[in-house]
């Protein structure tokens, strides 16, 4: 059944109107918040929007192809939420995500909306309807296929003590460590690697680092279109240096903690969409 939704223009240039309080737990199959693309299929989280200007806003809130996601599962149009004149006509123009799937072919996912090809065009050589890829799905099958080419290196010492799970829906790393004595120098020559690995097809253009309460970031630097891998390397460091924490930590410390990053930029020729994702540490 749908449900109410209150948002008035001034409301709706701010990011804590727009996102919900949710009275329970989210089902884990549960969509996040936020406006999703049904043209380029990206989805804007409801928290990265924090970071928007109201410019920046109103500019997704006048794009006809974006459709907000509250937390209940309920879909408005954006361009709805600033003509409705009453909070009536807000509730009239609320779908259920099921119903705007129906209604444009497409698919509403966590990593951001699956269009669907269109039945008039020709099917291309070899087959066809292969969903569109997101920037943010591109970016994840792309770490993942990174990590498993990493672990399945024959003579690699670095597969002895560390293992690195990556699950793509709830965009979690599972960081773990079978020889406490290394330290996070260690753990940091395996980032340079996957680092390496993108090296030319990844250019980001925001990092958020969060750890033990202390939150750093970055954006490029004055004259740069992109971060380089130095600012991202510097970033860590004053993160992981607000919490007391150095490169020549033991990686002991770690065992239970966690950290989350905030990544958006460019992968290929696809925008990767401010997205959180959080880094497990189990010393095993």
């Amino acid at each position: 059944m749908k449900k109410s939704m209150k948002i008035s223009m001034m409301a709706a240039l701010s990011i804590s109107a727009l996102t919900p309080v949710a009275s329970i737990a989210a089902e884990q199959d549960q969509l996040p918040a936020g406006f999703y693309d049904v043209k380029t299929g990206e989805v804007i989280s409801a928290d990265s929007l924090l970071f928007a200007s109201n410019e920046e806003k109103l500019a997704i809130l006048t794009n006809p192809n974006f459709y907000y996601v509250n937390e209940e599962g309920n879909v408005i149009k954006a361009t709805s939420i600033l003509t409705a004149k009453t909070d009536a006509e807000v509730n009239d123009a609320i779908q259920t995500v099921e119903e705007v799937e129906k209604e444009l072919d497409v698919e509403f996912t966590a990593g951001g909306v699956i269009i669907n090809p269109d039945p008039e065009e020709p099917t291309p050589p070899g087959g066809g309807g292969t969903p569109v890829l997101t920037g943010n799905q591109v970016f994840d099958n792309t770490v993942t296929s990174i990590l498993d080419e990493i672990r399945s290196e024959t003579n690699n010492p670095v597969n002895e003590w560390l293992n690195i799970d990556f699950n793509k829906t709830s965009k979690q790393f599972t960081v773990g460590i079978t020889d406490p004595n290394k330290t996070l120098s260690d753990l940091n020559s395996i980032e340079q690697r996957i680092f390496n690995k993108l090296e030319g097809n990844l250019k980001v253009n925001y990092v958020e680092v969060t750890y033990k309460g202390s939150t750093i970031k970055r954006t490029p630097n004055a004259g740069e279109s992109y971060i380089t891998y130095a600012s991202l390397a510097d970033l860590k460091e004053k993160a992981f240096a607000a919490a007391g924490v150095t490169e020549q930590t033991n990686l002991q410390s770690f065992n239970g903690k966690k950290f989350t990053i905030v990544i958006g930029g460019v992968i290929g020729d696809k925008t990767i969409n401010n997205t959180e994702y959080t880094l497990d540490f189990n010393i095993q």
